[in-house]
């Protein structure tokens, strides 16, 4: 990531672990967001800096949901804050992003 972004957003709870490895390649350490697992922290770490032009790339797991990030960032409405997601789908066809039932396990 260190050799192609000029800042990097991190969700989860591997911060060390990237922000090192960005830190070996000389990436600047004032460049790394720590958004912890609050995807509107990373939404709006994004949006603070985001111009027309500019790519902007979402990785994670498929558990993460993160899929949410360039939904807020469409300005799309919403009320799902699940850290931990196992319904299988994208994050755009499910009722609770915007239903924000959120704060447990989907198990399908």
């Amino acid at each position: 990531m260190g050799r192609i972004a000029d800042k990097i957003i991190l969700v989860g709870g591997n911060f060390q672990r990237y922000a090192a490895g960005a830190a070996a390649v000389s990436f600047p350490r004032n460049s790394i967001v720590d958004a912890g697992h609050d995807i509107r922290r990373a939404s709006d770490a994004v949006a603070r800096d985001l111009r027309a032009g500019d790519v902007v790339l979402v990785k994670g797991r498929d558990t993460q949901s993160l899929d949410r990030i360039a939904l807020l960032l469409q300005g799309r409405a919403m009320r799902c804050e699940i850290e931990y997601c196992e319904a299988r789908l994208r994050c755009a066809c499910c009722p609770m992003v915007e239903s924000g039932w959120g704060h447990h396990r989907v198990v399908t």
